[in-house]
């Protein structure tokens, strides 16, 4: 077997029309939200790229890999924010469902725009979770936070 033929096969894409949950759905508030993609994208680091970005209302949703709703508790206590009113949710997919239905995924419902390509895999919860819980941190303490 040589080199080549052992190479493993890229990942397949999202799931959106394939019937599995694509993926976990953070919820921030829309500054705060605003406020970390911006910082996400300035690092230009793959590693902290934000996956798909949706705005509905006044949240911001960033679709993270599944198993990320199950784990907010623990990584927001490594990251030292426990304990801290962050605003900030993580849900699975399933219970995310009235805001982002695969429905919507298609063909985007009333009031959900795309910020980023909703194509793309999404992130681990721990690449994005610091970023977000310091913006969600930063508008919490000012209220007019991030000037715009």
């Amino acid at each position: 077997m040589t080199a080549a033929t052992r190479k493993s096969a890229p990942a397949p894409p999202v799931g959106f029309r394939t019937g599995e949950p694509p993926a976990d759905v953070v919820d921030v508030p829309l500054r705060a939200g605003l406020d970390a993609l911006d910082r996400l994208r300035r690092c230009r680091q793959p590693a902290l790229a934000p996956g798909p970005v949706a705005v509905t209302g006044e949240r911001c949703l960033f679709l993270v890999a599944q198993g990320g709703a199950a784990n907010l508790p623990e990584l927001l206590d490594w990251l030292e924010w426990s304990g801290v009113d962050l605003d900030l949710c993580c849900r699975p997919w399933a219970a995310a469902g009235a805001l982002l239905d695969r429905e919507g995924l298609e063909c985007p419902q009333d009031g959900l725009e795309w910020l980023t390509d909703r194509n793309v895999r999404p992130p681990e919860l721990i690449a994005l979770l610091a970023t977000l819980a310091d913006s969600c941190y930063r508008l919490g303490l000012a209220p007019g936070f991030p000037p715009r």
